[in-house]
């Protein structure tokens, strides 16, 4: 109620800014005295030149695979794009392998390959990667969702739902192979699984 009272009859050198990831929960009584904006995820293409830029201005060594990398990881968050090249510059040339030892999340290639052995029951190989993983510092629970987002991507390429998918081109091909070996089913198994 102070609040509202405040909103009500603020004074004229007064501007409020309320911000949220929650608009729901705002009484309507609050909403109804705002200007609302409604800001959305950035595309990769606008992260990955403004990364690049910033590189250049800093005289960071950034390769272009790394800056479409971070942007990927950024999540339509600019701010956060920018605080991963930062945490990443610090090692020298920052190549996609460093951004993902930065982050501390695997590749699509090693996930891919974890996936194609749990697939085939090839438990050696499926050991073999899980153990290079933890080797490295990958964290477990990291990995848990990033696989749940890897068959996620499978299940949505192999319904040629491509554009929902926030991969490279590269890795889009890669799990576009792999989506043509599995069934449906047995990725909405996986998920579930690895949900639970």
């Amino acid at each position: 109620n102070a609040l509202l009272k405040t909103l009500e009859e603020p004074p004229e050198y007064v501007v409020f800014i309320l911000a949220t990831t929650e608009a729901q929960k705002i009484p309507a009584t609050i909403l109804s005295r705002c200007q609302r904006f409604d800001f959305k995820r950035l595309p990769i293409s606008v992260i990955t030149a403004r990364l690049e830029q910033v590189a250049k201005q800093e005289n960071i060594t950034l390769d272009p695979q790394a800056a479409e990398m971070i942007a990927l990881l950024a999540d339509g968050a600019m701010r956060d794009a920018l605080s991963i090249l930062e945490q990443c510059q610090t090692v020298g040339t920052v190549t996609r392998q460093t951004v993902l030892d930065t982050v501390g999340i695997a590749g699509a290639d090693e996930m891919l390959a974890l996936i194609r052995a749990c697939a085939m029951q090839d438990i050696k190989a499926a050991i073999s990667v899980l153990d290079g993983f933890y080797s490295t510092s990958k964290r477990m629970d990291t990995l848990l969702s990033e696989l749940i987002g890897c068959y996620r991507d499978l299940l949505l390429i192999g319904m040629d739902a491509q554009d929902c998918v926030r991969r490279s081109q590269d890795e889009k091909t890669a799990f576009a192979s792999l989506a043509k070996e599995l069934d449906q089913d047995y990725i909405f198994y996986c998920i579930e699984q690895l949900t639970q």
